[in-house]
């Protein structure tokens, strides 16, 4: 997935906010201490430094919510945590 593709998702799923850039969601993407769950109908960024995880954000794009993909990528990141 693309830095301009997570950019639309997030712009769509949280329209009252200000957008995140694709810049930024490159900057995360090229953290080596990021990792991303999902695709363009939804994602999760979760950063893991030591012992410490942040999700950095969760998004779904509005026509592929109710769907569970926000719970299926939490779980990858719990599991991804506990190995």
């Amino acid at each position: 997935m693309t830095a301009d593709a997570f950019a639309a998702t997030y712009a769509l799923a949280f329209p009252g906010s200000r957008p995140w850039s694709a810049r930024e969601f490159q900057g995360f993407t090229d953290d080596s201490f990021t990792t991303v769950f999902g695709d363009e109908k939804g994602f999760l960024i979760l950063r893991v430094i030591a012992d410490e995880a942040e999700i950095i954000t969760i998004a779904t794009h509005p026509d592929y919510r109710l769907q569970g993909r926000a719970s299926h990528y939490m779980g990858q990141a719990i599991d991804h945590c506990s190995t």
